[in-house]
């Protein structure tokens, strides 16, 4: 007799129940994996904009501080303090020349209260560049 061919016989039915179970299962699985894999992804690039927004704000940060550092050393400077005498006080030092320029409102008030009386009344009526010239002793020829 020849060899026979075994036959395979049709699974029974609760082995087909078991191989789609099974199926299912890794089927579910993937779906699973795929999602995870997915979100994932998703919080990568979420992650990377946060750290290159991070680094901005950062460099920002530091540019600011390098800023400040440069205002605090030119604050603690003398010609700061001097500036902010002059300018914000109104304090002045020994040997400089107050020189005030007043309205021609005010210049009528000035004259009776606190003009010297070796100035000639006639030169507060002068324009105030002309004042300025008499006061420098600057003659302008023509």
């Amino acid at each position: 007799m020849a060899p026979s061919i075994p036959s395979r016989a049709a699974p029974s039915r609760p082995t087909q129940v078991r191989n789609q179970i099974f199926l299912a299962i890794l089927v579910a699985l993937l779906l699973f994996f795929v999602a995870s894999y997915i979100d994932l992804v998703l919080q990568y690039g979420a992650l990377r904009d946060e750290i290159a927004q991070a680094t901005a704000e950062l460099q920002n940060a530091n540019e600011k501080s390098v800023r400040l550092e440069k205002q605090l050393q030119y604050v603690q400077t003398d010609a700061y303090k001097e500036t902010i005498a002059r300018e914000q006080l109104g304090l002045i030092r020994p040997g400089d020349v107050v020189v005030a320029v007043l309205s021609n409102a005010s210049q009528a008030t000035y004259s009776r209260i606190y003009a010297p009386a070796d100035i000639e009344p006639n030169l507060l009526t002068l324009p105030i560049w002309r004042q300025w010239m008499e006061l420098f002793n600057l003659d302008m020829e023509d």
